[in-house]
């Protein structure tokens, strides 16, 4: 993957949020070509979560991906009155559409 120099090079002038912005593009894209879930998406848990008060097919935002989808940080909040934040293998998730 290209770094944000690299890539601040090889670009037109850009800002630096704009930068910021392909890198996490590009950062996204990796993660989908190694069969990940990038971060900020939607997925479903395809399993009840009791302890957590999540239900099965409930859907979530990745928050986080450890080691290139070798676990999930996945935030619920509908219908609760504070969020759950709930580590997570790919197995557990699918793409919510």
């Amino acid at each position: 993957m290209s770094t944000l120099a690299e890539i601040e090079k090889a670009l037109p002038k850009l800002t630096n949020e704009e930068l910021l912005r392909v890198e996490a593009m590009l950062r996204a894209t990796q993660q989908e070509r190694a069969g990940g879930l990038p971060e900020h998406s939607r997925v479903r848990v395809k399993r009840a979560l009791p302890a957590e008060g999540v239900a099965a097919g409930a859907v979530g935002t990745v928050v986080h991906v450890y080691a290139g989808g070798a676990g999930y940080e996945v935030e619920f909040v509908a219908g609760r009155p504070s969020p759950a934040v709930v580590t997570l293998s790919a197995d557990d998730l699918e793409p919510a559409q």
